[in-house]
């Protein structure tokens, strides 16, 4: 018997309300993460938008699933957005902070680049006395963060556009689903109340004839 299988039927069946049908939950609880993606963090959100839509059925319980997975992709592009500029923000640092490619100043633009490096991906690198910080340096050569930024991002525009389109591909997906799964409830309901509007009317006929 599969331990963790096991588990999860367990724990979905047990919770205050059960989220899915355990028939379908080989579907429901697989994952699609990378290998640097927490798969408690992808819980957390699929367990959010289940308890928020309440799905009914089975298919409810996909077109739920597939929300999940749109939600995180949408995630993990935006995230890619803001990688993009920070890998590129250490090489602006150092060409705004070193501009002349001299014998002198090359070791000084490697320095500026560490440093910046060091920041974007939040780690301070030490300083020697004789070493100016990166804030000192900017301070000295009066460059603004946000000069950085925009080189950066300058340099990561055709990434960023396409970071863009895909993001948009994505919400469209999700705007689609979301529009699906409201007007399915919406059928749904119109049907359940035509049937015990159908089941009164025939209560009273019978009555009546009665």
């Amino acid at each position: 018997m599969n331990t963790n299988a096991a588990t999860a039927s367990t724990e979905a069946d047990t919770g205050p309300r059960r989220l899915y049908p355990a028939s379908i939950s080989f579907l429901i609880e697989e994952r699609p993460l990378l290998w640097y993606e927490k798969p408690e963090d992808y819980d957390n959100l699929r367990r959010g938008v289940f308890d928020n839509l309440a799905p009914r059925d089975t298919l409810e319980c996909i077109f739920s699933k597939n929300l999940v997975d749109y939600f995180w992709e949408h995630r993990r592009m935006r995230r890619l957005m803001q990688t993009a500029i920070n890998f590129a923000m250490p090489n602006a640092a150092g060409k705004l902070l070193a501009p002349g490619i001299t014998s002198f100043d090359v070791d000084r633009r490697r320095k500026a680049k560490r440093q910046a490096e060091s920041v974007a991906y939040g780690v301070e690198e030490e300083t020697s006395r004789d070493c100016a910080s990166l804030e000192e340096q900017m301070e000295e050569a009066r460059v603004r963060h946000e000069e950085i930024h925009l080189r950066a991002y300058d340099s990561q525009t055709e990434c960023i556009a396409h970071i863009r389109h895909e993001c948009e591909r994505i919400e469209n997906r999700i705007h689609w689903l979301l529009k699906n799964f409201e007007a399915r409830r919406a059928t749904m309901a119109a049907m359940a109340r035509s049937l015990v509007e159908n089941e009164m009317a025939q209560t009273v006929e019978y009555r009546e004839a009665s």
